[in-house]
């Protein structure tokens, strides 16, 4: 394989992990609850992320991809 084919995969990959996450969180009663502290996820972030997991007061717990995303989880 080549190598975008890789970054292309790993991206979906991804991509599928955190709709999945997004939804156990729908299920779960938390969708649009940031993991660091609790407040509410503004509409604007989920309708520009979908898959956030944190508001926007803690950027530094997102990846590169601004994807709520939070290291160990």
């Amino acid at each position: 394989m080549d190598d975008s084919y890789d970054a292309l995969l790993a991206t979906a990959e991804r991509t599928l992990d955190d709709v999945d996450q997004a939804l156990a969180r729908l299920d779960a009663g938390t969708y649009a609850t940031c993991e660091a502290c609790g407040a509410t996820i503004t509409e604007e972030r989920l309708a520009a992320l979908p898959t956030a997991r944190t508001c926007a007061h803690h950027p530094q717990l997102t990846d590169q991809r601004g994807v709520g995303w939070i290291e160990g989880s």
